[in-house]
C-alpha cells in the first residue's frame, strides 16, 4: 500500500500535465448542424499559477517537493510562495516552506523541526500529545490573529497546573473575536468563561469533550452569537439551574450534538434548549450508562422528554437522533444486536414534522 501512495504525486504531475481541453466550435452550417471538436494538449508550463496552486491544495507540502522542486526555477519560486499545509509526522529533515497555512504536530519529537518564531500568517493550527507548558509556550510565540482554526488534542498532564490548561483554552477561545471560526478541544474546558470577550462573533464550530454543566455550556453560547455547530460532553447534573440571568435568544445554531451520562443530565437540556433552540434543526443525543435494560428505559423515559422537547423549544426541528451507548458492553458477537427504531413525528403548530431515531450499542 505504501509504495502505491508514493505513486501518487507522480499519477497527479502526469494527470496536470497534460490538461486536454476540450472546445466545441460549430462548423460550416449544413443540413446536419454538425459540431466538431477539438483537442488541444497544454504542458504543464502552459498551465497559469492559479490552477498550479490548485493542485498544491491537494498535496502535502512533502508531496509537494517529491513532485515538483527542482524541475525549473518557476516552480521552485511558486512552491516557495505557496502556503503549504504542514503535517510534522511525515517530516524527515526537509527544510520547512517559510509560508505555512495550516501546521500539525502531534508529538513532542516533531518540535525540533520548528522555530515558531518564524512561523507567520498561520490560518490552521492542530496540537496534540504536547505538554502544556509546550502548547503554552507556542501560543506565547507565533502570531495568533489570523488563525481560523485550532484543535487542540490529548495533553501530556503529568504535573500540569489546572491553570495552565485554563489559561491555554481562554487564549485559544478569545481569538473568536478576530478570525477564529472553528475550535476543538478533546478535553474538558477548565477556562473562566468571565475572563473570555464579551462576544466571540466570528466561531461558527466549536467542539468541547467535557463541560461540567448544562449551565456552563449556557453561559458560553451566550458569547457565541454566531455558532452554527456545538459537539459537547455534559459530565454532571446542576438541578439547581438559574435561568434568571439566561435570557439570550441564539438565532444561528442549527447543528447540537450533546453526549451526557445520567437522565439528570438530561433534565438539564431545558436550559440550553429554551435559549438556543429555535434554530435547531438537527440534534444528535448520545446517552452513556452501565444501565443493562437500557432499550425499554430510552423508549419509555426519553421519549416523551423528546417530544415535549421538540413541542416547546426547538420549531425547526427535522431530526432527532437518540444514541444510547452501554458502556460495560463488551465485544460478544452472541449478543443480539437491536435494530435503530424510526419514528416520523408529525407537523403540528409548534412545530414542523421531524425523524426521531433510537440506536443502540
Amino acid at each position: 500500500m505504501n509504495h502505491i501512495l508514493c505513486l501518487l504525486p507522480f499519477v497527479v504531475f502526469f494527470f496536470f500535465s497534460f490538461f486536454v481541453i476540450q472546445s466545441y466550435t460549430m462548423g460550416a452550417k449544413t443540413s446536419k448542424q454538425e459540431t466538431k471538436t477539438k483537442k488541444v494538449l497544454i504542458n504543464l508550463d502552459e498551465v497559469s499559477n492559479d490552477i498550479v496552486y490548485e493542485i498544491f491544495d491537494h498535496l502535502s507540502y512533502h508531496d509537494i517537493l517529491y513532485a515538483f522542486k527542482d524541475l525549473n526555477q518557476r516552480f521552485n519560486l511558486l512552491i516557495e510562495t505557496y502556503s503549504h499545509y504542514v503535517n510534522l509526522q511525515n517530516c524527515n529533515d526537509q527544510p520547512l516552506p517559510e509560508h505555512i497555512l495550516i501546521l500539525r504536530i502531534s508529538n513532542r519529537s516533531q518540535l525540533q523541526f520548528v522555530d515558531f518564531s518564524k512561523v507567520k500568517s498561520l490560518r490552521g493550527l492542530m496540537l496534540s500529545n504536547l505538554s502544556v507548558p509546550t502548547v503554552l509556550n507556542i501560543l506565547n510565540t507565533i502570531a495568533l490573529d489570523r488563525l481560523e482554526y485550532v484543535y487542540l488534542g490529548a495533553c501530556d498532564l503529568h504535573d500540569v497546573k489546572t491553570a495552565d490548561l485554563a489559561e491555554i483554552q481562554e487564549k485559544i477561545l478569545s481569538l473568536g473575536n478576530q478570525n477564529l471560526q472553528k475550535c476543538v478541544f478533546r478535553m474538558k474546558f477548565l477556562g473562566n468563561i468571565d475572563r473570555l470577550p464579551e462576544t466571540l462573533s466570528t466561531l461558527e464550530y466549536l467542539r468541547i469533550d467535557g463541560c461540567e454543566t448544562a449551565l456552563e455550556v449556557n453561559r458560553l453560547l451566550n458569547r457565541i452569537p454566531n455558532l452554527l455547530t456545538l459537539y459537547v460532553s455534559i459530565l454532571s447534573s446542576n438541578p439547581n439551574i438559574d435561568l434568571s440571568e439566561e435570557k439570550s435568544q441564539h438565532q444561528c445554531l442549527t447543528k447540537l450534538n450533546i453526549r451526557f451520562s445520567s437522565t439528570m443530565a438530561f433534565d438539564d437540556l431545558n436550559t440550553l434548549f429554551v435559549n438556543h433552540g429555535s434554530h435547531v434543526n438537527k440534534l444528535i443525543l448520545q446517552l452513556n450508562t452501565y444501565q443493562r435494560n437500557f432499550k425499554n428505559y430510552t423508549i419509555d423515559e426519553i421519549r416523551p422528554k423528546l417530544l415535549t422537547i421538540a413541542n416547546e423549544y426547538l420549531p425547526q426541528l427535522t431530526r432527532i437522533n437518540m444514541h444510547y451507548r452501554r458502556l460495560d458492553r463488551k465485544d460478544d458477537l452472541t449478543e443480539p444486536k437491536i435494530a435503530p427504531q424510526i419514528e416520523q413525528i408529525p407537523s403540528c403548530e409548534k412545530h414542523q414534522a421531524f425523524q426521531m431515531t433510537f440506536s443502540y450499542n
